[in-house]
Parts: structure tokens; sequence; C-alpha cells
């Protein structure tokens, strides 16, 4: 099967660990630890917000931030396009990714991109079905995270 999943998801344990790494690791060794932090914080972050990109390219293939994982030579893959052009990378319109922030379970309404509205002084979502191609742009965490859940019960079936 072309289509792999990994375990990817950070708990609080996972980065406080890491942040005491850093803190108590020697000078020399500092920047190494942090870099893994801001890594594990970071991811953690985007699958807390529900957001779906390849947060990874390595070992042959794409990873995404719900623990999908498509190998480079996986070329037959069909696409789920969305109803507008969002430039999407294809990673996110393959069908297999796992709900966020869980990793588990199966969704078909994604949240794919963000713009900071400075006017707002919050940041934007943009989510899409990869069933009906809906597209739902520049809308506020709560509205997106509803509308992946509306397209989960009424498109996943």
């Amino acid at each position: 099967m072309p289509i792999e999943y990994e375990d990817n998801r950070v708990s609080d344990r996972e980065v406080a660990k890491r942040r005491r790494d850093l803190s108590k690791a020697p000078s020399e060794r500092k920047v190494g630890r942090w870099y893994a932090l801001r890594h594990y914080s970071q991811l953690q972050r985007e699958q807390n917000q529900g957001y779906h990109h390849g947060y990874l390219r390595g070992e042959g293939g794409l990873h995404c931030t719900c623990g999908l994982v498509i190998k480079e030579s996986d070329e037959f893959l069909v696409l789920n396009y969305p109803n507008v052009d969002l430039m999407l990378e294809p990673l996110v319109m393959i069908a297999g990714h796992r709900n966020l922030p869980s990793c588990e379970g199966e969704t078909v309404a994604l949240i794919v991109g963000f713009v900071y509205d400075k006017s707002l002084n919050d940041y934007l979502w943009t989510a899409f079905c990869q069933m009906c191609g809906v597209v739902l742009q520049k809308a506020r965490d709560i509205d997106a995270k509803a509308f992946v859940e509306a397209h989960n019960e009424t498109c996943l079936k």
C-alpha cells in the first residue's frame, strides 16, 4: 500500500523533555537542542491547530502533521482538488489523512493554510473538503474547525 502512517503525535511531556534537555545541555550542544525543541514545539502547535501540511521530507517520503507518509515513488495517487485554486501541495489533496489534533481516525476536511490579519490581530485559516471540493477561506480558527467537523459528518460517509 502506498500510504503509510507514523506515530508523530507530540505530547506536552515531549516538549517539556526537550526544554529540560536544552537547559541542561553544555553550551556546545545548546544550538542542536534548541532546534529540536523548536521542531517539536512547532509540530505540536500545528497539530493542535488542525493544520495539515508536509512538515518533514525525508526517509524517502513526505510526512504530514497528521502522521500520513507518502513515499516519493508514489506517482499514481489520486488527488482531490478544491473548487478554487489554492496552490496546495499535493500531499494535502491525497485522501487518507487523520484527524487533528488526535492523529486518529480519518478526515476528509482539512485546514490547509493560514494568513495573519494585522487588523484583527489574529490568524485566519483556509480549509477544504476533499470529497465535495468546498473551500472556506480566511476564517477564524473556530469557524475553520467547525467546517472540518461538519464536512467530516456529511461527506466522510
